[in-house]
């Protein structure tokens, strides 16, 4: 069951739906399960059944969510140059110090980027998020990573591998 647009979407989920599909480049397509209104729910799917399983067990209705693709991500430039994320199972990754501390890490291969410092994260990744959920939503984003990063002994302040996802895209929200 894809929309079939017979509810009519507002620009803003339009915008939202062409950004989350271009975070999916070079992946083939991408479908997704959203919803109509803000804070517009986002979650992806690599095939149409997932996506209309995912609905159907989350018991959405259609008058609030849709399910939106499929999307072409794959930019043919790219197609001999890069492998998608699908492709990847996991990334080691070793870290030299100049104190001589080295530091070893396996990361799930679903990534595709990797920031090393709150710094890095202020440069690149708040200011698109800025762009997509405002101020208000990428402080909060920014307040959870330093607070995960104190609380967590386990994943060093040096490598950050998950930022915690904004409310309303890739996670359920008020259902």
């Amino acid at each position: 069951m894809i929309t079939n647009y017979q509810i009519p979407i507002s620009a803003t989920l339009a915008r939202r739906l062409a950004e989350a599909a271009d975070g999916f480049r070079n992946i083939n397509q991408v479908f997704f399960v959203a919803q109509y209104e803000a804070p517009y729910f986002i979650k992806e799917f690599y095939d149409v059944t997932s996506a209309e399983n995912f609905f159907s067990d989350q018991g959405f209705t259609e008058s609030e969510y849709g399910i939106f693709g499929p999307y072409k991500t794959l930019d043919i430039l790219n197609e001999d140059m890069y492998r998608g994320v699908e492709d990847i199972a996991s990334i080691d990754l070793t870290i030299h110090f100049n104190n001589g501390d080295v530091q070893n890490e396996t990361i799930n291969g679903n990534i595709d980027a990797i920031f090393l410092n709150l710094s890095a994260h202020d440069k690149f990744v708040f200011p698109y998020y800025c762009h997509l959920y405002g101020i208000d939503t990428v402080k909060k984003m920014r307040d959870d990573l330093i607070k995960k990063y104190k609380e967590d002994k386990i994943i060093p302040m040096t490598l950050s591998t998950r930022l915690p996802e904004p409310t309303g895209h890739g996670q359920q929200s008020g259902k």
